[in-house]
């Protein structure tokens, strides 16, 4: 299970209801496997990998007040600039959400990390 997952949800996750839905035990976090079973259905070519127009997808269905930012939001998240969103930003993100370091999504870190999000694709919007 490819830990992309854990970085193609996170901004929904942490600015919509949709953390509720994918932690299917509501244990108050999300392991991998509920994010990669959550996250399937972005993935519009099944190949592991989301692309921007996946990303605008998932953020027009998810919290779709927010999809007029995906751009800058994906390029926030884009951490190596490669136009798509992969293992190497997933493992960027996750270590920006995980501030207690117990190596768990819990929800509150994700609002912490949407808030920073907001603020980081706001700042790249600017820039650009």
């Amino acid at each position: 299970m490819s830990p992309i997952w854990i970085l193609v949800l996170l901004p929904a996750l942490a600015m919509a209801d949709s953390f509720s839905d994918a932690d299917k035990n509501n244990d108050t976090f999300l392991s991998e496997e509920e994010i990669f079973n959550y996250a399937k259905r972005w993935d519009g070519n099944n190949d592991g990998i989301l692309s921007q127009l996946d990303f605008y997808n998932m953020m027009k269905v998810v919290q779709p007040s927010f999809a007029k930012f995906h751009a800058a939001m994906f390029k926030a998240l884009d951490v190596n600039g490669d136009l798509k969103l992969t293992n190497v930003d997933s493992a960027a993100a996750f270590k920006k959400i995980d501030v207690n370091k117990n190596g768990k999504a819990e929800k509150s870190e994700f609002t912490k990390w949407g808030s920073f999000l907001s603020l980081d694709a706001f700042a790249v919007r600017i820039v650009n």
